[in-house]
C-alpha cells in the first residue's frame, strides 16, 4: 500500500497559497502605481496626423511670439485622472479641452522638432461658460454653491449640462448632472522618503462622455503625458 506524505503535501499547498498571494499583491501594487492620479499633462490637437500643441497663453501672445521667431510656452496644465482604460478630467477646469473638442480654436502653424505648430482657444469662443448659484440646506447658515456648465454643440444644436455642488463648510463636492465622484489611487509624500498611496474621491467627468457629445475621439499618452484630441 502506497504511503501518503501528508507533511510534504501540506508544505506544497502552503507554497502555492503563498505564491498566489505574492502574485496577487504584485498585480495590485502594479495596478495602483500605474493608475496613480492625477497626471498633469499637455493638451494637443491631432488634426489629420499633424500635431498642434496647445498653449494656454492665448492667441495674441502666441502669434506675437511666433512672429518674432520664438516658441511660445506650452506648459502642462490638464489634470488627467486614470482608472485602467478610462480617463477623466475635472469639470471646473475643462474649458480648453471643450474649446478643442468643439472646434473653437485657432491653429498657429510653426514647424518644431516633434510637432507642426500650436493651437489656442478662439477669442470669440462661447462653447464653455460657467455659472454659480446658491442653495440653502437644513442647517442655518450653511449653503451649497451650485456650479453649472452648459456645453454647446453647434452641429447638434444641442447642449449638455454639467452640474455639481460644493459645500464650503465641509469641503465636499457632489455630482449632480453628467459628472461623478470617482475613487482614484492618489500619492502623497507626508515626509522626505515616505510615500503613501491611498484611494481618494475626486469630482470628475469622463472624457469618453465629452468625446461622444462632440463626435470626436481622443488618446492619452501616459509616457509623454499628453492628451491628444483627434480631429
Amino acid at each position: 500500500m502506497e504511503r501518503v506524505n501528508k507533511k510534504g503535501t501540506r508544505r506544497f499547498t502552503l507554497m502555492i497559497v503563498v505564491a498566489s498571494l505574492v502574485i496577487g499583491i504584485f498585480f495590485i501594487v502594479k495596478s495602483c502605481t500605474s493608475n496613480i492620479s492625477p497626471d498633469v499633462a499637455n493638451l494637443a490637437l491631432d488634426k489629420n496626423g499633424s500635431i498642434f500643441l496647445f498653449s494656454p497663453l492665448g492667441n495674441n501672445v502666441v502669434s506675437s511670439s511666433l512672429e518674432s521667431g520664438q516658441s511660445p510656452a506650452a506648459s502642462a496644465f490638464v489634470r488627467v485622472y486614470k482608472d485602467d482604460d478610462e480617463f477623466y478630467v475635472e469639470p471646473g477646469s475643462m474649458k480648453e479641452i471643450v474649446d478643442v473638442f468643439s472646434n473653437n480654436y485657432i491653429l498657429h502653424p510653426y514647424e518644431e522638432k516633434s510637432y507642426e505648430g500650436y493651437v489656442t482657444s478662439s477669442d470669440t469662443s462661447d462653447a464653455f461658460s460657467i455659472s454659480t448659484s446658491f442653495e440653502s440646506t437644513e442647517k442655518v447658515g450653511e449653503q451649497l454653491t451650485i456650479f453649472s456648465v452648459p456645453l454647446r454643440h453647434d452641429e447638434k444644436r444641442d447642449e449638455m449640462i454639467v452640474r455639481w455642488s460644493f459645500n464650503p463648510k465641509s469641503g465636499v463636492y457632489k455630482a449632480r448632472e453628467n459628472c461623478e465622484v470617482h475613487s482614484f489611487w492618489f500619492q502623497t509624500n507626508p515626509s522626505p522618503g515616505e510615500t503613501v498611496i491611498s484611494a481618494e474621491d475626486f469630482l470628475v467627468i469622463n472624457l469618453n462622455k465629452l468625446a461622444k457629445f462632440y463626435n470626436k475621439s481622443f488618446r492619452y499618452d501616459a509616457d509623454e503625458q499628453v492628451l491628444y484630441i483627434i480631429d
